[in-house]
């Protein structure tokens, strides 16, 4: 994917400019009100993706919560982008597939991005086995949460999920500024995650029960990543990191 043009969304799940290589199922999901969310494929089936390479040099200016500017992600075992307003479960991640292994990202920036809103990260770089993902924003629903206590509601990894490893992102940053206003919105994430996960941003986590890691499988390794960046930044909000780069084994990510 090659871009050079100038874009502005407005408007909530508005993202600026998405390329995505899903195996397994998913794709996008825009605004939803659903209780039980799964982004994830289910079943002995082989779902790898494949290699995903984006230049962008245009600016990207987006107003609107869950509304990234600048997202690339390969995503093996099924999954991609969503969004809910309410929900009492959530997973994100493969179950009982056999092969789930995500391909390579590369993303070379050099325009200025700008994102308001909740959830609204700036740039996200993302190669995923095992399922999962982006859930750009939601508020966790306690009228309709499983009573039990100790109980997991919310799964940000894969389970059974065989040979769902990660391959390897290079991110090279040499726009001038990065900027988000609100909570939840990171400026920079970039993820490598074997064994299904992603990033959520999620109001009144708290309240609830997050269960990071896969359970079984194989082979769920993270790789290696190469990172740059020479904008300046700047986060106005709650839990809006400026910079995250990780690589992950055995699932996970970040909430």
């Amino acid at each position: 994917v090659f871009n050079s043009a100038t874009i502005s969304t407005t408007g909530v799940i508005s993202p600026g400019l998405m390329a995505q290589s899903v195996g397994g199922g998913g794709g996008f999901a825009g605004s939803m009100n659903a209780p039980i969310i799964s982004l994830g494929a289910n079943g002995p089936v082989s779902t790898n993706s494949g290699n995903v390479v984006v230049q962008n040099s245009g600016d990207i200016t987006t107003v609107g919560r869950g509304s990234g500017a600048l997202i690339v992600q390969s995503v093996a075992g099924g999954g991609g982008f969503l969004s809910s307003k309410l929900l009492s479960e959530m997973f994100m991640g493969s179950l009982y597939t056999t092969n789930s292994t995500s391909g390579s990202v590369s993303l070379t920036n050099s325009g200025n991005l700008f994102t308001q809103g909740s959830g609204s990260i700036a740039l996200l770089a993302q190669s995923i086995g095992g399922g999962g993902g982006v859930n750009a924003y939601a508020e966790i629903d306690d009228d309709n949460a499983n009573p039990v206590v100790g109980s997991d509601r919310l799964y940000l990894s894969g389970k059974q999920a065989l040979n769902s490893g990660a391959e390897d992102i290079t991110v090279v940053n040499t726009g001038e500024q990065i900027i988000t206003q609100g909570d939840g919105a990171p400026a920079m994430l970039v993820q490598s995650v074997g064994g299904g996960g992603g990033w959520t941003a999620l109001a009144d986590a708290q309240a609830s029960n997050l269960r990071l890691g896969s359970s079984g499988g194989s082979n769920g390794y993270g790789g290696d990543i190469s990172f740059s960046n020479s904008a300046d930044i700047a986060t106005f909000g709650t839990y809006s990191q400026a910079i995250r780069v990780q690589t992950v084994g055995g699932g996970g990510g970040a909430v």
